[in-house]
């Protein structure tokens, strides 16, 4: 029997897999406010801003960019825990994104 093709999210190759994994993991550990932007991102995987933004496009469906912050999409949060329900994602993605308001 074939296996059958999920619509989820795109599969991502290493470096756009770092990236969501950083922005995921500053957003659990409470460090999104200053880990979450362009620019922190960039720094922090060795990469030059320029290099990051060309990078965006591979990360749709994973990631947004908001108000100069990446926010990471509930479909992404939820791939990175299974266990998470969607109003609890949604709820976690209204609270970043009232971050990179405030911000």
């Amino acid at each position: 029997m074939p296996k059958k093709k999920s619509k989820g999210l795109p599969p991502l190759t290493t470096r756009p897999r770092e990236i969501v994994t950083l922005v995921i993991n500053a957003a659990a550990l409470g460090s999104y406010a200053t880990d979450g932007q362009l620019g922190a991102v960039a720094d922090n995987l060795g990469m030059t801003r320029g290099r990051l933004r060309g990078m965006l496009p591979r990360l749709e469906g994973w990631l947004t960019v908001e108000n100069g912050f990446l926010v990471p999409t509930v479909a992404a949060l939820r791939s990175q825990d299974p266990a998470m329900k969607e109003p609890t994602a949604l709820a976690l993605r209204r609270k970043l994104t009232a971050i990179t308001r405030r911000a």
